[in-house]
């Protein structure tokens, strides 16, 4: 469903200002924002959440449309990751997001006197390893009892 057929889909079902909110949402704006440019504070969207019949799932489909929208954006700067090294960072998230198995984060479990040892690999949000000069942190959970040693 594009914009279009969202804002008809929406028209006889909800007052003008909801709609307001829901349009906005669906062209990406936060809820704050959304909120902001119809004249509502935050407090009032949730309130219609819980008691509009036909809101909760409006909302939901309108962040369906913008999570499209942005989709075919990364899928564009991606595509120039070919001839512009900036837009590399696109190519990086669009592979993890839709390739996890082969592209996303590595997360390892051990297991320490029979209790688990979770050791995941993190990177910073936004930096990828090229861009923070060094390999990835790891970040070691101990066992869930404490009375056990790590050898």
């Amino acid at each position: 469903m594009d914009i279009s057929e969202f804002k008809d889909s929406i028209k006889k079902q909800f007052k003008p200002v909801q709609r307001k909110v829901l349009i906005a949402i669906a062209n990406g704006c936060s809820v704050s924002d959304a909120c902001t440019a119809a004249g509502k504070q935050d407090c009032t969207h949730y309130h219609w959440i819980k008691n509009v019949e036909g809101y909760k799932a409006a909302v939901e489909l309108a962040n369906d449309i913008s999570i499209n929208r942005f989709e075919a954006e990364l899928e564009i700067c991606a595509l120039r990751a070919k001839t512009d090294a900036k837009y590399t960072r696109s190519l990086e998230f669009l592979l993890k997001a839709r390739r996890r198995d082969r592209y996303g984060d590595v997360q390892r479990v051990e297991t320490v006197n029979k209790q688990p040892l979770i050791i995941e690999l993190t990177q910073s949000a936004g930096e990828s390893e090229h861009e923070q000069g060094q390999e990835s942190s790891s970040e070691v959970v101990p066992p869930a009892n404490p009375d056990s040693e790590i050898k």
